[in-house]
């Protein structure tokens, strides 16, 4: 009876399981299962939700027994109570003791006489309760029916101890379609008792993947050991606690009852007349049956064990999507071009080294820069489908340093005075140097100031601009060569020219 935390929404049972100290005759349990709001238990108010009886044995004492239990229980639920009842056993001489350990508890566990008493006490131990299920609804879509074709039983059973060389398992294939995604939520098999009446008391059931036409390696989170189930007669429905995700492929699926020969005697699943894909596999590691197949073989055809029914029947219940579509690997291309320097023979009459070119990404992330070569050259690997800006950038050229001298001063002053050929192009660019789109007088002394090694007044002398000042790509159908940059230097109009 510990506290139960519903979440965001509805939890979806599918069995219970409670631990048995001593039984000492077969005799109905009766497992009751209830929310609990307003107050905690025992206060509050109880709203039962479920509820099942069974009947234990003198062999399941000392075990924890797993029953199925089917229930919603409501979003926002924040008290859950397990409630394990037997009626007064004075008549039929009964005595039952429930399992209970040390180990660390949620909430307290608590007992009531017969006649039912309330508030029941507390107690000073843990009893073993526990309750299974998921979040998500279970689907109910049949997903594989192999239930046609009756044969005889094989044994797929584990023993008690001592009877351990008997211990067996059988496994059976499907195959999870192209185009499909399954998710495992019940599986189905047909059996039968002989050699007494069961019950079994739990179940072990195992995924594998194929291996040619036998079980190889286990599926991951595919194994699940001591599975409660419905029992109809050696016929078992059986849940299982946690979704299994298959995609596309062949698989194997074992089923395996947990009973003890004495008193239970055996457990077999039928073998099935039809065969479909690869035949039911068999193993008995200990060797006891004589049958050999120590590891995985055909049950028939390999072990000799009833080979006019190769197959077995069972079923498998869940959820079917389509899978989900892999994403288009995203191309890969490069960017690469050159950068020059505005000279008398061009806008790139140089080329232009240590440029960095700095590269931004739409949403951000992934940014990185590459510089250009001795040659002007660079060369931007893994340009990727996603929109991408690339900036050149250079630092400016400090006041005094060769390339910007009194040629320039003159050749900006002339054209100002309109003597001789005036500058065009770049020359014309470069010779702004106040970006007030006029040359004159100013932009003549801010030159002569950056010449003669002054820092203030010189305004965008020794700066780089570039054209065009950056580029942008959508996603690229391929390389992108041939992405150059013109460059000028802010006052830097006549050879001899500045130099990288």
């Amino acid at each position: 009876m510990a506290d139960f935390v519903g979440g965001g929404g509805p939890y979806y049972v599918n069995a219970v399981s409670f631990g048995i100290s001593s039984a000492n005759n077969t005799q109905p349990v009766t497992v009751r299962l209830y929310t609990n709001t307003g107050a905690a238990f025992p206060g509050g108010t109880r709203t039962q939700i479920a509820t099942t009886t069974i009947n234990v044995t003198n062999a399941q004492s000392g075990t924890v027994v797993s029953t199925p239990l089917t229930a919603t229980v409501p979003a926002g639920t924040s008290q859950l109570v397990m409630e394990v009842f037997t009626p007064n056993g004075a008549n039929g001489q009964h005595l039952f003791y429930i399992g209970a350990n040390t180990a660390p508890e949620r909430g307290l566990s608590y007992w009531g006489s017969c006649p039912p008493s309330f508030p029941p006490q507390p107690t000073s131990v843990h009893f073993v309760f526990n309750v299974y299920g998921r979040c998500t609804p279970p689907c109910g879509t049949l997903l594989y029916d192999q239930a046609s074709g009756n044969g005889t039983a094989t044994v797929s059973q584990n023993f008690e101890a001592q009877n351990n060389g008997y211990d067996s398992q059988l496994a059976d294939d499907f195959v999870v379609p192209v185009g499909s995604v399954w998710t495992i939520e019940r599986v189905n098999v047909s059996g039968t008792y002989f050699g007494g009446i069961g019950p079994a008391a739990s179940v072990n059931v195992s995924f594998y993947s194929n291996s040619g036409t036998l079980p190889g390696a286990g599926v991951p989170g595919g194994t699940y050991i001591n599975l409660p189930m419905t029992d109809t007669n050696g016929s078992f429905s059986i849940a299982l606690p946690t979704n299994l995700v298959l995609s596309p492929g062949t698989y194997w699926v074992a089923v395996q009852a947990n009973l003890d020969f004495d008193p239970g005697g055996e457990w077999g699943w039928l073998d099935r007349t039809v065969q479909s894909n690869s035949p039911a596999a068999w193993q008995n590691p200990g060797g006891g049956f004589g049958f050999g197949c120590l590891t995985w073989g055909a049950r028939g055809a390999t072990c000799g064990i009833d080979p006019t029914a190769p197959d077995q029947i069972f079923q498998l219940v869940g959820c079917v999507r389509a899978p989900t579509p892999t994403p288009t690997p995203c191309p890969i291309y490069n960017i690469s071009g050159t950068v020059g320097q505005c000279t008398t023979a061009g806008p790139s009459g140089i080329p232009l080294a240590g440029v960095t070119i700095t590269r931004t990404i739409s949403g951000g992330g992934g940014e990185g820069s590459t510089t250009t070569d001795e040659n002007g050259n660079y060369l931007f690997p893994g340009f990727s489908c996603v929109t991408n800006t690339f900036t050149p950038s250079k630092a400016a050229r400090l006041p005094a340093s060769a390339g910007i001298n009194t040629v320039d001063v003159l050749a900006v002053q002339r054209h100002f005075l309109n003597l001789g050929t005036p500058l065009s192009g770049c020359r014309l660019l470069a010779a702004d140097v106040n970006g007030d789109t006029s040359v004159n007088t100013l932009d003549v002394i801010a030159i002569q100031r950056f010449f003669l090694g002054q820092t203030t007044g010189i305004s965008n002398v020794g700066r780089y601009s570039f054209t065009p000042g950056s580029r942008t790509y959508p996603p690229p159908g391929g390389n992108q060569t041939g992405q150059n940059y013109d460059a000028i230097v802010f006052g830097d109009v006549a050879s001899p020219y500045a130099m990288p």
